[in-house]
């Protein structure tokens, strides 16, 4: 968010600047200080910070574990872990049941977990030159899933750490 973000020089010097005990999620924990202060920023638009996705799925993993565990040190974002550790009890829940209704609820639940994602569908194909664009749809939700777990683990281990 730092990347994109104009704010005064008076706010970052009045919270004491990016947290030097946290190793990530720093720009998150200096917006939300700057908002419990009172203070406010824009975002800049036109900005260009640069961002490239990760281009394997093992770093792709060990970017959102690294953003959890920052929040999970700092306490932030908690709700939101809670409810996507809620969100996966449950299908795990759902699919140790035998009834025909639990699964379907379990796909009802599921498909609706993907549903504005999978909905982006028609700009992976068109922008998916090089690789096979039906593939690139495919794993969309197979890497949904590898993040949600390793931003799981990582929220534990960074919620262990500020323990």
């Amino acid at each position: 968010s730092s990347g994109s973000a104009l704010f005064r020089r008076s706010w970052i010097d009045r919270i004491g600047g990016y947290p030097e005990w946290l190793a990530h999620g720093e720009d998150l924990w200096l917006d939300r200080a700057i908002w419990r202060a009172g203070g406010w920023f824009c975002h800049a638009s036109e900005a260009d910070v640069g961002i490239r996705p990760r281009s394997t799925v093992s770093a792709f993993a060990r970017q959102y574990f690294q953003y959890a565990a920052g929040d999970g040190h700092a306490g932030m974002l908690v709700q939101r872990h809670v409810i996507r550790f809620g969100a996966y009890g449950l299908g795990v829940v759902l699919l140790s049941l035998s009834s025909a209704v639990a699964k379907v609820l379990l796909g009802v639940l599921v498909f609706g977990y993907l549903w504005r994602i999978l909905g982006r569908a028609p700009v992976m194909i068109q922008r998916a030159t090089s690789a096979n664009p039906i593939l690139a749809v495919v794993l969309v939700p197979i890497l949904r899933v590898v993040g949600d777990v390793a931003k799981m683990i990582g929220f534990i281990c960074g919620y262990c750490r500020r323990l």
